[in-house]
């Protein structure tokens, strides 16, 4: 049958497709350069509005203090990196308060950590209990004091942190 003609199979009309005879008939389109082949391109994300911008920052801030009662300190700080991770492109003011709680979280964290180390020597043990409960109520309160602020739209930066995300 010639390319372009209809067939008839079972009562159903269809189109049949091109047959090519000669192999250098058959092209192929070439891709945009640093495109994926047969992948559309989507177009980029919009833009977060200042409503949700406000929720997303006080979300961030909120979870590393949710997960700290959760996890009892050791995963609080995915919260605060899901959230940089999905918005870092869309909203600069989600960027830096996701980036900052994730920075200051994941001292507490590593604070947490080496308070728990302490608690197994038999000196530094009073020392280690101290230091996570400092760790927790420290996560606890400023990320707190961090949601309301970035709730009223206002900028919050931790007392201290380690500058891992930015």
């Amino acid at each position: 049958m010639r390319p372009g003609r209809r067939a008839t199979l079972e009562g159903m009309d269809y189109q049949q497709p091109p047959q090519w005879s000669d192999p250098t008939q058959q092209r192929s389109a070439s891709p945009a350069p640093g495109a994926w082949p047969g992948v559309t391109p989507r177009p980029p994300y919009p833009a977060v509005t200042a409503s949700d911008e406000r929720l997303l920052a006080t979300l961030a801030h909120l979870s590393a203090a949710i997960a700290w009662v959760v996890s009892a300190g050791w995963l609080n700080f995915v919260g605060p990196l899901i959230v940089w991770a999905l918005y870092r492109d869309r909203s600069a003011f989600v960027r830096k308060a996701a980036a900052g709680s994730f920075n200051f979280t994941l001292g507490m964290t590593i604070a947490g950590i080496v308070g728990w180390v302490l608690v197994f020597t038999i000196i530094l043990a009073p020392l280690g209990f101290l230091l996570i409960a400092l760790s927790g109520v420290l996560a606890i309160v400023l990320g707190c004091v961090g949601a309301l602020r970035t709730w009223r739209g206002q900028s919050y930066t931790y007392p201290w942190q380690f500058r891992v995300l930015s």
